[in-house]
Formats: C-alpha cells, structure tokens, sequence
C-alpha cells in the first residue's frame, strides 16, 4: 500500500435518501444497494494501493457522503470549500477539525454577496 496516497470517505447516512439529486431514479435511491456501493468503492481504492480512512456517516446531512465536494488536498495543504447549497454549508465543519489536525488548512468562505475569499487558518 502506498501510504503517501489516502482517500477519506464518508459512508451514506441513514438519511442518504434525501440527499440533493437531479438523478430522474433519486426517489427510489435503495440505502442497503447504496452502502455495498460505498463498500465496494472503498475496497477499490484499497486495491488501488490507497489508504483510505473512514469517517463517521453525518445523518444530518444526506450529502455528506460526496466527501470529494468538500476540499481539495494538494502538496500538503487542504482547501476546505464553501458550499453553494444551503443544505450542505454546515456539513464543512465537521471536515473543518479532521483536516486541521493533520494539515495546514486554506478555509473558503462565503460573503454576504456570495463570492468566496480565501482565509488561512
């Protein structure tokens, strides 16, 4: 395993049913067929040679598991986006902390005119 290569994931929560989708079958999304999806992505990564950690399913927050959404980490240093749906804005936090604790960490955040800056925490 190549331990300078991680994917994080977050398995869908009990409450993955609800998340945002343009998808015309997003009101039959199948929760058990939607976990052994998320099992068989993360055994993929892990045949990849990735580390992959896994992090707590957020049921407040059916989206969370597009983790990939959330922050880009390049060379070292994690960018933690800001989320153009309401819905999701919250669920950043919650990455906010594990990131911090491991990397140096570029926050973006929304303005009152919905632009986005970036601040260095």
């Amino acid at each position: 395993m190549n331990k300078s290569l991680s994917a994080w994931v977050r398995p869908p929560s009990k409450n993955f049913a609800q998340a945002l989708s343009q998808h015309p079958e997003a009101p039959s999304i199948d929760f058990q067929k939607a976990r052994q999806q998320h099992a068989a992505y993360c055994e993929a990564l892990k045949t990849a040679g990735l580390a992959v950690e896994v992090l707590e399913p957020l049921d407040d927050f059916p989206d969370s598991v597009f983790i990939e959404d959330n922050a880009v980490i390049l060379e070292g240093r994690a960018i933690l986006c800001s989320m153009k749906e309401a819905s999701r804005r919250e669920e950043t936090s919650f990455l906010a902390d594990t990131l911090r604790s491991r990397l140096p960490l570029l926050q973006l955040e929304r303005s009152e005119e919905h632009t986005s800056e970036l601040q260095s925490h």
